[in-house]
């Protein structure tokens, strides 16, 4: 377990302060129940199948939310870039096994804190369940928008999303194959949608 550095520190308390304003006491308790996690490329923050530990704040690196079926395919969920909150919040605010994995998709360091943390967290610095209601009520908004794109996105417009959102700079990181399912597209329209963008760039 490592204590936070002042550069990953003052990342989380910008994020933080956008909405959220502490008192320099309150942001020393902060400090002292979070700590730093560096999670490797293909290593696991939490798995399907196990009780979650922890929730997180993705200071660097980039996740992504997996879920094998019975079969051992992987769909990919979610994609998760520098700034986002990661946890399976099923499994840690019900004590119950998780559904899906969380895993790094480059080298990542995150901001955590355990389920002992957060009660201490709430009941010491209440400005902050606050601030996670803001949190999640925006992570609905997002999710709501993604569903309807990929229930009713033409393959353009999916791409175009995935765009929108950043997740560009997977790319090098995704197979083709892997993007394609995330879209709910094949890589043959993949491919045709790159090189559409292609086209606009270089215009």
């Amino acid at each position: 377990m490592k204590h936070l550095n002042e550069t990953v520190w003052n990342d989380l308390r910008r994020k933080i302060e956008r909405r959220c304003q502490l008192s320099e006491k309150q942001w020393e308790r902060l400090r002292q129940l979070t700590h730093i996690r560096e999670i490797t490329r293909e290593e696991y923050f939490s798995r399907q199948g196990e009780a979650v530990a922890a929730a997180g704040f993705l200071h660097s690196g980039h996740f992504k939310s997996v879920q094998v079926n019975r079969s051992g395919k992987e769909s990919i969920l979610s994609l998760y870039m520098p700034g986002a909150w990661l946890c399976d919040l099923e499994s840690f605010v019900h004590g119950t096994t998780g559904r899906i994995s969380l895993q790094a998709i480059t080298d990542s360091v995150l901001v955590c804190f355990d389920k002992q943390a957060e009660q201490a967290i709430y009941r010491e610095l209440p400005e902050l369940l606050k601030y996670f209601l803001r949190i999640h009520q925006d992570y609905i908004i997002l999710l709501q928008h993604k569903l309807f794109i990929m229930q009713y996105g033409s393959a353009r417009e999916k791409y175009e999303y995935f765009l929108a959102m950043n997740y560009g700079e997977l790319i090098p990181h995704l197979t083709q194959r892997q993007i394609a399912a995330y879209l709910g597209i094949t890589p043959e329209f993949l491919s045709v949608q790159k090189g559409l963008s292609n086209k606009k760039v270089v215009r």
